[in-house]
């Protein structure tokens, strides 16, 4: 596997083998890369800022997918759906929508114009998949999945790379596939 601006980077040929993108959207979207047998390449990418015509931050996240696309041939993405963008006080804040949606819209024409099957997944199926509940405070729910993302040997260093990780270990899950292998013949510290 391979990222635009990774290190990490092998010649084997891909294409046989279940490849998973998981993609957490927004102002710096989270991607978690993985094919059976390996470990997960988690990583971000920051787009453009709020300050930013919308037109450029959605071209330049369409040329950041592309690449991806290109690059690593997934055979499957899923992709976080837009939530409301509730900040503090509960008020949904109508530009994060705005963003988020057409974040994922643009995520499904360029996973189809690569004709590369596209999902999205509901943060809240998300959150009960790893947690055994859709909506756990938000300082648990972020303690909880670092310590998933851990226990696989795996260090996100944002929260993008870790709700990437999330929907990965759900999309994995949801297609029959485990991520738990990665753990096996760990050392303990």
């Amino acid at each position: 596997m391979s990222v635009p601006g990774s290190a990490y980077d092998t010649a084997k040929d891909h294409v046989e083998t279940e490849g998973l993108l998981a993609l957490e959207l927004g102002g710096r979207c989270g991607f978690a890369l993985w094919r059976p047998g390996s470990s997960p390449l988690l990583g971000s990418n920051v787009l453009p800022g709020e300050a930013a015509d919308l037109g450029q931050t959605l071209a330049a996240f369409a040329d950041w997918l592309e690449l991806i696309l290109t690059t690593n041939r997934p055979l499957r993405v899923v992709y976080q759906a837009p939530w409301s963008g509730e900040g503090a006080g509960g008020r949904a804040n109508p530009e994060t929508l705005r963003r988020l949606i057409c974040l994922a819209g643009v995520a499904a024409l360029v996973c189809h114009r690569k004709a590369v099957p596209a999902s999205e997944a509901n943060v809240q199926a998300v959150r009960r998949h790893l947690l055994g509940n859709g909506r756990p405070p938000s300082k648990a729910a972020q303690a909880a999945l670092q310590a998933r993302a851990q226990g696989l040997g795996l260090e996100p260093r944002n929260a993008a790379e870790r709700d990437a990780f999330a929907l990965l270990d759900y999309a994995a899950a949801n297609r029959g596939l485990s991520l738990n292998a990665l753990a096996k013949g760990r050392a303990t510290p």
